[in-house]
């Protein structure tokens, strides 16, 4: 391999390759599971009696958002080999360049493991609603179960502004980059650590408010915080400017800091 190149479709192809030989019992758990478990829970969730005799968008939108938690954990996997020194040597001797090894693992986990993550829920919305209303025909009951549709997932921010919208799905987007990324940091337990690590970042970025706030109010008490409003921009306030660039950016900062993570351990 020409330790000078950077990106070969040829050794990004074989890279692809070899996880997926190495890996692919693994991947068909997980898909299994996540049928599995995405059918258990919407089943649960969907009225089988005379009792809650409505699943609508809104329904299905909380139900997706919960199982978004099964995607972040898939994330929180990824570069499996790095869990063991040994795993870890054999993967950095890997003959490819450390931004094949980096997008390798973002293709397989973040755009295939998103794809397929909204097939399977699809199929399971599907298989759920089907089985649900299967029991409410036995035992003569009735109940209004919306057919789900990819739309109903976005409910919650379809009538907000364009520029809400689309900051809503990019802090859950950066979510998941900042899992994915902040992984290589850690080796054993790394998705307990990710979630120990993303409830601390939150602490000190509720703990960096408050104490901001009581050092340019010092009439503040306790946990209380003031935010005044002013220099209005396009219609938006100084708050949901800084908001609206804490939930639009992230992404681009934590992509670069897994991938010179993981150049640093190749060094």
């Amino acid at each position: 391999m020409n330790s000078t190149s950077f990106f070969s479709l040829r050794r990004f192809g074989l890279l692809m390759r070899n996880d997926i030989l190495l890996n692919y019992k693994k991947y068909i758990f997980a898909i299994i599971g996540a049928l599995i478990l995405g059918y258990v829970i919407l089943y649960l969730q969907m009225p089988k009696n005379n009792y809650y005799g409505v699943f609508n968008d809104s329904k299905y939108a909380i139900t997706f958002i919960t199982c978004l938690i099964g995607l972040a954990v898939f994330l929180g996997f990824s570069f499996p080999a790095l869990e063991t020194k040994a795993g870890t040597a054999s993967y950095l001797l890997l003959p490819a360049s450390t931004f094949e090894k980096f997008l390798s693992q973002f293709f397989i986990r973040v755009i295939i493991g998103t794809a397929l993550f909204f097939v399977v829920f699809w199929i399971d919305a599907q298989l759920a609603r089907l089985t649900a209303l299967s029991v409410l025909k036995h035992i003569g009951g009735s109940a209004d179960i919306k057919v789900f549709e990819f739309a109903d997932v976005f409910t919650f921010i379809r009538n907000e502004p364009i520029i809400l919208s689309g900051a809503i799905i990019s802090l859950i987007v950066s979510m998941g980059i900042f899992i994915f990324s902040v992984r290589l940091f850690f080796n054993k337990l790394a998705v307990v650590k990710i979630a120990i690590t993303m409830a601390a970042m939150f602490g000190v970025i509720v703990l960096l408010v408050v104490l901001f706030s009581h050092i340019f109010y010092p009439g503040d008490y306790g946990f209380e915080v003031k935010l005044p409003h002013y220099n209005r921009y396009l219609n938006f306030s100084n708050f949901e400017v800084w908001a609206f660039s804490m939930f639009y950016f992230p992404w681009l900062f934590f992509l670069p800091l897994g991938y010179f993570k993981l150049k640093e351990k190749q060094v």
